[in-house]
């Protein structure tokens, strides 16, 4: 089975703002692919308008 390997390092910035209530958008690109995820908090709704940050992080490939 392959696998990607990334590494994600994030901000104290980047884990307030999903602290707060903002999803970050991550974009992990390897070579013949995309990978996206999207790390938020559980946190209820409260009517406010949701904030999406991206970010990008570099993978490689590897077979297992």
């Amino acid at each position: 089975m392959e696998e990607i390997t990334a590494r994600l390092v994030l901000s104290q910035e980047e884990i307030a703002y999903i602290w707060h209530g903002g999803t970050l958008a991550v974009k992990i690109d390897a070579t013949d692919m995309t990978v996206s995820l999207d790390l938020s908090t559980v946190r209820t709704r409260d009517g406010r308008r949701q904030s999406v940050r991206i970010k990008r992080v570099s993978a490689k490939r590897e077979s297992a």
